[in-house]
């Protein structure tokens, strides 16, 4: 069985990360009782990245710090022989959001890491934080700036790009999200006036 969480969502309360844990725990058991010794667990964990065009794009991410502090919890207390528990490396993580939501100022941070040796980032066993993190001070750039929640009334980097969906239909999704209210599927109900067609 594989679980797949995210940490860091908007509204994400304090003691979500103890029902993870003992949702995990739950499952190890029925893995055990109904699966015998062979039966394993794989637990991801991914960190939530705010992504342009969706009603998350204003949200807050949280930094590397918090997100150190959330796999410490997670490791301290999920503790199953039949469960394997992996996370995406924080800097990467961090890195994802700040180039989900950047601007025209990085494309010389780009450059400047690329120059340093910055190749293949992707995938773990080639990136290197110190050298992004040089690159950001050599352009005076804080990159926890782009990690911070952004007020609605603000120009976005992306807001000439017309995707087809209303910006302000998006504010109104995020409005419900965080009211934790639910939007129907238009294809199947009313039309939500989203912009698409």
């Amino acid at each position: 069985v594989k679980l797949y969480f995210m940490r860091g969502l908007p509204g994400e309360k304090d003691d979500e990360l103890e029902q993870v844990v003992k949702l995990v725990g739950e499952c190890s058991d029925y893995a055990k009782r109904f699966g015998g010794r062979r039966a394993s667990i794989n637990v991801a964990f991914s960190t939530f990245v705010p992504k342009p065009f969706t009603p998350f794009q204003w949200s807050r991410m949280i930094g590397i710090e918090e997100i150190k502090e959330k796999i410490d919890y997670l490791k301290k207390n999920i503790r199953y022989r039949n469960v394997n528990i992996k996370w995406h490396d924080p800097e990467m993580s961090v890195m994802e959001g700040v180039f989900s939501r950047c601007d025209t100022r990085l494309a010389k941070v780009v450059v400047d890491a690329w120059k340093s040796g910055a190749r293949f980032d992707g995938r773990s066993s080639f990136f290197d934080f110190e050298k992004w993190k040089k690159a950001f001070e050599k352009n005076n750039i804080d990159y926890r700036e782009y990690l911070e929640e952004i007020d609605l009334s603000e120009t976005l980097a992306w807001d000439n790009i017309d995707i087809g969906v209303y910006k302000a239909f998006l504010i109104s999704e995020l409005s419900k999200v965080e009211k934790a209210q639910h939007t129907d599927d238009c294809r199947t109900l009313e039309c939500r006036k989203c912009g698409v067609c």
